[in-house]
């Protein structure tokens, strides 16, 4: 994936989770509301899995501390995982 589309993936999924807290924090009015609920329910369980499936790349590259990427999985998902190369 190339650095530009990589950035805008991240950015957009930073995005999403601000307004998913924005909303838990002080409700957006009407069907926002909702919407937002279910996105930030969906989020958490989608990078909850990724979490999951990208646990031998995360320990591959940790090597001994992937609580960062776990962390950065958590929140960045797919767009995270695709930078962890194995290292030599």
């Amino acid at each position: 994936m190339n650095p530009t589309a990589l950035r805008t993936g991240q950015a957009l999924t930073a995005l999403a989770w601000l307004l998913v807290i924005i909303n838990v924090l002080a409700p957006f009015p009407g069907q926002a509301h909702t919407v937002f609920a279910w996105l930030g329910l969906g989020m958490v369980v989608a990078h909850a899995i990724e979490c999951v499936v990208f646990t031998p790349r995360i320990r591959a590259h940790a090597h001994g501390d992937p609580v960062r990427h776990y962390l950065l999985v958590f929140i960045f998902g797919y767009f995270h995982a695709i930078t962890l190369h194995p290292k030599h």
